[in-house]
């Protein structure tokens, strides 16, 4: 007789949904809907003993943390599994971690090689991390079955409307012709394990690389560049990088100092870099350190970089170090220098290499700063993570403040359609505008759009109050930028049309185009 085997990565997931219903964003348990349509006579499970990782859960709006990795919790989970099911069950553990493909694949490999040849297999594609996902392809290419996948419906939030459906996979993988070091190699491109990045929240391919990238460099220590428009997190990546080096260096606590550049006063910023003599003009009636003395031994993170002066940039070079000897600054009124060993993360919003071409920056101290040169895709290109935000950004200030919030479908899709030129910043003050404004638990379309539009948005362009008084010049330039490519995109990309529409030579406009590295795919003169 032919028997029904379901198999489930017993990942946080599916322990929320299964043993904590009443979890903020709990679904119906994608086990329970699956038995109550394919009928499984037995399930085999599988899942990873961790017993210093904890999670945390919001129940009935508060915070809890849990410990849900352990021997306990993974066991009544199959218990209960196997009381709502009514079936055989099998509870397998590794002590991997969840991401270990090699270890999963091998485990898993052996536990169906023992099945008998009268069986068709179910696999739980949607439960446990992206390794999990691929063990149930190879295994499915090599034990034929069936790949499932669970999700609620587009606009509903009726839990009991879950879906469950055969995934119809045009191709299939020859696992036994896979050398395990592909494998390997797979799972680091994509895979990110180093806690020091988990803070950053993204799911995109292209976010991905980057935290790939920052990750395998940080015990390296090299100074970086980290390139990105405002409100990218370019500041949360540099906090990443310094806590990945500080990991490499043994845990030990090293300083991690921080300036903008941009903001100091043209007179100050020899002083706020390198620090004061005392005695050196008046008023100076003890010595100061600059920032290069404290982050002495750790890190110095220089932001906006981009807004320094030329003059500033000379003095600089001297002060960085290199591999053959340490970094030299002066204080103010000094004659003697201190020397200093750090590593240097700098960031800007501005394309270095233009600025170099135009004279505004020096070459050779950006190639000083740009071991290594991180580029921060923005907002706009990554929205399968505009949801995945926005979620998160709810679910923290509900809990801090104790309010039951909700985003329908429409919100959800108003928010990934917006431009967010203001990115990750103008999504924190909009979620937070909706928590105020927003009286209902239900956050709607209308509510999104409303809170899009408090801050005066330009046809999805720039958002004025997400800018810090202190960019005047940047916000200047996105304005500019924003209503150029309105016009192009009002006359189909016709720069001569969009000329005379905004009142102003061809000319004119090309070299602003130019200036503000605008380019268009098709150019009709």
């Amino acid at each position: 007789m032919n028997k029904n085997i379901f198999c489930q990565w017993i990942g946080r997931t599916a322990i929320k949904d299964l043993l904590f219903p009443n979890a903020s964003d709990a679904k119906p348990p994608a086990i329970i809907e699956a038995h109550k349509k394919f009928h499984f006579d037995e399930v085999i499970l599988l899942g990873n003993i961790d017993i210093d990782k904890p999670d945390t859960l919001i129940l009935d709006g508060q915070t809890k943390t849990f410990n849900l990795y352990t021997y306990d919790v993974l066991k009544r989970y199959e218990d209960t599994v196997k009381k709502q099911c009514n079936c055989k069950t099998q509870l397998h553990t590794i002590t991997e971690g969840a991401t270990d493909l090699i270890s999963i694949y091998q485990k898993t490999n052996t536990i169906l090689k023992t099945c008998s040849h009268l069986t068709t297999m179910y696999y739980d594609t949607n439960s446990g991390t992206t390794a999990m996902t691929v063990n149930w392809y190879f295994l499915w290419s090599k034990y034929g079955g069936h790949l499932l996948e669970t999700k609620l419906p587009k606009h509903t939030r009726q839990k009991q409307n879950i879906i469950v459906r055969e995934m119809q996979v045009p191709f299939k993988i020859v696992a036994e012709f896979i050398p395990e070091q592909a494998i390997e190699n797979f799972l680091k491109e994509d895979i990110i394990e180093s806690k020091e990045f988990q803070q950053i929240l993204g799911q995109s391919k292209d976010l991905i690389k980057v935290k790939m990238l920052a990750q395998k460099i940080a015990p390296f220590s090299p100074n970086v560049i980290i390139q990105g428009e405002s409100g990218t997190g370019k500041e949360l990546f540099a906090s990443a990088l310094h806590n990945a080096i500080q990991t490499a260096k043994g845990g030990k606590d090293i300083p991690f100092v921080t300036i903008n550049c941009g903001a100091i006063p043209h007179n100050l910023i020899e002083a706020e870099l390198f620090g004061v003599e005392k005695g050196a003009f008046t008023g100076a009636d003890k010595q100061r350190k600059g920032v290069f003395q404290r982050a002495n031994g750790g890190v110095l993170f220089l932001d906006e970089i981009g807004d320094l002066p030329l003059e500033a940039q000379v003095k600089l070079l001297r002060a960085i170090p290199t591999s053959s000897k340490d970094g030299e600054v002066y204080k103010v009124g000094a004659s003697k220098a201190d020397n200093v060993k750090l590593n240097i993360i700098a960031a800007t919003h501005k394309d270095l290499p233009k600025l170099i071409s135009q004279g505004k920056f020096r070459e050779d101290l950006f190639y000083r700063l740009a071991t290594i040169v991180l580029h921060i895709p923005p907002l706009r290109d990554r929205e399968e993570d505009i949801e995945l935000l926005a979620n998160h950004l709810l679910q923290t200030w509900c809990a801090k403040y104790k309010l039951k919030k909700t985003l329908t479908e429409a919100a959800k899709s108003a928010l990934r359609s917006h431009r967010w030129s203001g990115n990750i910043r103008e999504l924190e003050n909009t979620i937070k505008h909706l928590l105020i404004t927003t009286e209902k638990e239900i956050v709607t379309e209308v509510d999104v759009k409303k809170a899009l539009s408090h801050f005066g948005t330009l046809q999805d362009g720039i958002q004025i109050e997400m800018w810090p008084l202190d960019k005047f010049a940047e916000a200047k330039e996105e304005f500019e930028r924003q209503f150029i490519l309105r016009a192009l995109s009002q006359t189909s990309n016709n720069i001569t049309k969009a000329a005379q529409r905004m009142k102003l030579e061809r000319r004119t406009l090309q070299n602003r185009m130019e200036k503000l590295g605008i380019v268009i795919k098709t150019i009709i003169q």
